[in-house]
């Protein structure tokens, strides 16, 4: 296990002070930091403490969390789950795992891109095609939160044009609210 001071060091250098701690926010100098945090301290016991930190520092500002989903630390955090995929659960692992899907979630609510969402359904493929790994209902629990939640940014509409069609087919017309979720890509190059 990697001593406190490094935990420490690592938290200096994300600060970009020699003067800060885990215990209080502020703005992000060096987000890479952070990736190097996780990465050496992901099957330690101090990982939670790790996340907390994070947990923190998004709380602090929204430039954090931009900063943060920049340097794709949403994406290690998938990774972190992805570890957990083939281990027996326990109190520990499931307590662990909920507060890495919370930090996610709290990003990925802010700012998320279509890497991080394909990184995010990777969590439900089966485990060696046989079975739904123990976490399964908790990603698909934050899936649906954050598919389901109002989101702090403005809608975006992207007009069609005359010759595009969208046709909504065998929709109860009984349901109140419903959500839609799609990529849309385009091959043209032309901005008209």
């Amino acid at each position: 296990n990697p001593p406190q001071s490094f935990f420490d060091n690592l938290v200096q250098l994300t600060a970009g002070s020699t003067s800060a701690s885990a215990t209080e926010s502020f703005e992000i100098e060096q987000p890479k930091a952070l990736r190097v945090l996780l990465e050496i301290f992901s099957k330690s016991p101090l990982l939670s403490n790790v996340i907390d930190f994070i947990d923190i520092l998004c709380k602090h500002s929204k430039i954090n969390v931009l900063k943060i989903h920049q340097d794709e630390i949403d994406i290690i955090l998938v990774d972190l789950i992805q570890k957990y995929r083939e281990e027996e659960e326990n109190e520990q692992s499931t307590a662990l795992v909920n507060k890495i899907l919370s930090l996610f979630s709290y990003i990925a609510s802010r700012g998320s891109s279509v890497a991080v969402v394909q990184k995010y359904i990777s969590l439900f493929c089966l485990v060696n095609n046989r079975y739904i790994p123990w976490f399964h209902h908790l990603t698909i629990d934050t899936f649906i939160s954050l598919l389901t939640q109002p989101t702090e940014a403005t809608k975006l509409s992207i007009p069609f044009t005359s010759s595009s069609e969208f046709e909504v087919k065998n929709l109860v017309n009984s349901l109140e609210e419903f959500t839609i979720c799609c990529w849309v890509m385009s091959n043209s190059t032309d901005s008209n």
